[in-house]
């Protein structure tokens, strides 16, 4: 494909220097013959093949005219057979330096081949790899002569790693550390030659490759990530496309990249595909995906062997057309668990067929806290009120004796959460008198426990929560009452919860037994103090997250995470200086006001052993808003 497009007798002549040419040619040639003689791994050849294009084409910059020369680095690599080949490294752009290790393996090479693989990856040109310009021609005709005829081409390239900087360390010259590798000092002038003080000689440039290879390079690129990292690399990779072709590996959390139908559909594509099938979290949300692409990811929920059990797709634009493929996608889909559909477009017959034909848990509606009128309105019960309304449900729902739906819950603490949410949403619609709050809470559990349609165990449940409520109502009460709930909050009854989001924020940046608990305990004690409500759920949630680190010393174990801080605010998608940071602080000085008080239930169930005796923690998390903004800025 190369020879075709660079060859004088090709299709398309590109006048550009020839040493560049020979050695992205060569490149290509190299991994693409080790493709074709390998029966296996031909994702990871291909993956192999991108890393080395866009390791080649950001090293052949070589260094400016203006430029000073400077003594440069030397790095001494050792192969599989010990053989050491001492390579000089350009000094180039400053993109150029952030990429400038690698790190290869050579098996049944020659040492006239070891060399010239070594100019090829590195991108060098000196007197320790000579490689003058007919050489380099007569090696890539050598080579692309053998891989088409399928004879052995000498040496292959076994492993080839590409450090995956950061955008901002790419920019700002950080040169990773190869592993198998180490740095030299400078050797001095006038010591075994000035050859090595001389400039590279000038080479290809990124941006002076054709539109076509270009993107070539691009799609063949594992990752999303590494897609981004070249298109920031110059003018002319910033006009690809990066969502034409499916990623080797796609990440969990993709939320607000701009996918769009194109990119949907490249991610459905990587799910059929391992190492994706195993994949158990997506998040696709704030991504602009259409009904094309939630099609394309509805045929990819059916597949057979899909691990995923949770799929965001909230704050897009799926209509109807979409949602009837997703539904129909999960009427046989039975691993997913979780899937949200929050903020799209969808008529209220497409959110009944989707809650009619998943198996799963389904989030039409997001947390609106806008709409939720002052707890101490007109009809609604006060802060004193709310809490001990609240701190008795939660008795409840941990109560002896309680029927087969809420003892065989598969969560009980998800279902104390939606009640908790039910009762906040139906008495900021209709409010209640003092009288009838205890039905509302009884009400609102019959309807979070038992969904439409379980007569038998709505009947049973309605029962026993009548008799807990010391024959103040009777069972049809409950029930009625019940109805009514269900008709005034409509889809508002699948919403998530504060506690939703935190079982999913601590599945991304780690934790223990203790700390869950004590996570478990502090969105709690914010359910119940109203000052709370300002929050939204997920900023709850991570609060808590955050908070439930900061008793190690008290022996609170905590799971150590790699960038831990970074995944919590790109997972929960909230802002840390107006939002985070604030509710952090509301929550630890929560923690203070209601430690130790004895006429909370939610202390003394903390207190037992089997929630590692939590509430009995001393709170000593800072209260100041600066504090939290610069730890989570450390990361």
């Amino acid at each position: 494909f190369w020879l075709k497009l660079f060859g004088s007798s090709g299709a398309r002549s590109v006048a550009l220097p020839r040493v560049g040419v020979a050695r992205a040619m060569a490149a290509f040639v190299v991994v693409s013959a080790r493709d074709a003689h390998m029966s296996r791994s031909g994702d990871k050849s291909k993956e192999m093949a991108g890393l080395v294009l866009l390791n080649c084409a950001l090293k052949m910059g070589g260094t400016p005219a203006d430029a000073v020369a400077q003594p440069q680095p030397h790095v001494v690599c050792k192969s599989s057979t010990d053989v050491k080949t001492r390579v000089r490294l350009p000094e180039g752009p400053r993109l150029d330096r952030s990429a400038a290790s690698a790190s290869c393996d050579f098996m049944q090479a020659t040492p006239a081949s070891r060399r010239l693989a070594t100019g090829l990856l590195v991108g060098t040109e000196g007197p320790t790899s000579p490689m003058s310009c007919e050489r380099g021609r007569a090696s890539v005709e050598r080579l692309a002569a053998q891989a088409a005829s399928g004879a052995p081409n000498g040496f292959a390239i076994s492993r080839f790693s590409l450090p995956p900087p950061s955008l901002s360390a790419a920019f700002e010259g950080c040169t990773p550390r190869t592993p198998g590798c180490r740095r030299e000092r400078p050797r001095a002038a006038g010591k075994q030659g000035a050859a090595d003080l001389s400039p590279a000689p000038k080479s290809l440039q990124l941006a002076e490759l054709p539109p076509e290879i270009l993107q070539a390079v691009m799609n063949l690129l594992p990752s999303f990530a590494n897609r981004a990292r070249m298109g920031a690399a110059s003018n002319a990779t910033r006009r690809l496309e990066w969502r034409l072709v499916a990623p080797r590996r796609v990440d969990e959390e993709l939320t607000g990249l701009g996918l769009g139908c194109l990119g949907a559909r490249a991610i459905a594509e990587g799910l059929s595909r391992a190492p994706n099938t195993t994949l158990g979290e997506l998040c696709l949300g704030s991504n602009g995906i259409g009904d094309d692409g939630a099609r394309a990811l509805a045929e990819a929920l059916r597949l057979q062997g899909s691990a995923l059990r949770r799929l965001s797709l909230c704050n897009n634009s799926i209509g109807d057309t979409g949602a009837d493929a997703l539904a129909a996608a999960l009427a046989e889909n039975t691993m997913l668990e979780e899937i949200d559909l929050w903020s799209n477009p969808l008529s209220p017959a497409a959110k009944r067929k989707i809650l009619l034909a998943a198996k799963c848990e389904v989030f039409l509606e997001s947390s609106s806290l806008h709409r939720l009128s002052p707890v101490s309105s007109a009809g609604s019960p006060n802060h004193k009120m709310r809490a001990i309304l609240f701190d008795w449900i939660a008795q409840v729902h941990t109560g002896v004796n309680a029927p087969m739906a809420l003892d065989s819950a598969p969560d009980p603490q998800e279902m104390l959460f939606r009640t908790f949410s039910h009762m906040d949403a139906y008495l900021a619609l209709r409010g209640a008198e003092r009288s009838e709050l205890q039905l509302v809470g009884v009400a609102c559990t019959l309807t979070a426990a038992v969904p439409e349609g379980g007569v038998d165990e709505a009947a049973e449940l309605a029962t026993w929560l009548a008799f807990v409520t010391d024959g103040s109502f009777t069972a049809q009460d409950v029930s009625e009452a019940a109805d009514r709930v269900r008709r005034t909050l409509g889809f508002q009854l699948h919403r998530p919860t504060s506690y939703t989001f935190l079982r999913r924020f601590l599945r991304r940046t780690g934790w223990t037994e203790e700390s869950f608990s004590l996570a478990n305990y502090l969105v709690e004690l914010a359910a119940i103090d109203s000052a709370c409500r300002t929050y939204r759920p997920q900023a709850i949630a991570a609060a808590a997250a955050v908070l439930s680190r900061h008793y190690a010393a008290q022996g609170i174990s905590i799971r150590q995470m790699p960038r831990w801080k970074t995944k919590l605010l790109l997972c929960a998608q909230v802002d840390m200086r107006r939002e985070l940071a604030p509710c952090i602080v509301a929550m630890s000085r929560m923690h203070k006001a209601l430690h130790g008080r004895e006429d909370l239930f939610v202390n003394k169930k903390y207190e037992w052993a089997r929630l590692h005796k939590v509430a009995r923690l001393v709170p000593n998390a800072p209260t100041d808003i600066s504090y939290y903004v610069n730890f989570l800025q450390a990361d």
